[in-house]
């Protein structure tokens, strides 16, 4: 890939990056970024945790019900909830998938419940879908 500032016109053929008369990004003291530079610890910090919350068996919510704080009580990790089940969720797992991803959820657990008086029943453990 070769670097072009527009105020500098066109290289002359030949020069190189950091001659005289070529770019000036290597003499202003600019360096193109280490690869690896980011540690697995800060990647890790910066993903957030999206969870599927899939209803079986014909459970409904209660109004008002924060799925986030009912999947931590479970030891599920999770920044943003989208939930699997009519009438008030997504109506199939990919749709909820693609939610959490676009909105910037690198790591995402399907987890499969039922609701049960007032907490969140795990029919399975929490399964990885993708991070």
């Amino acid at each position: 890939m070769r670097a072009f500032l527009p105020s500098q016109g066109r290289r002359k053929k030949g020069a190189s990056l950091g001659s005289k008369k070529g770019s000036r990004l290597f003499s202003l003291g600019w360096r193109p970024p280490a690869l690896g530079a980011a540690t697995a610890s800060e990647v890790g910090a910066l993903m957030k945790e999206g969870v599927i919350v899939y209803l079986v068996r014909g459970g409904e919510l209660p109004e008002g019900v924060d799925l986030a704080a009912a999947c931590r009580y479970l030891g599920v990790a999770a920044d943003r909830v989208a939930l699997v089940g009519l009438p008030h969720g997504f109506f199939e797992v990919e749709e909820a998938w693609h939610h959490l991803y676009t909105r910037g959820c690198g790591r995402i657990n399907l987890l499969v419940a039922r609701w049960e008086a007032n907490s969140l029943a795990p029919l399975y453990p929490p399964v990885r879908l993708c991070g």
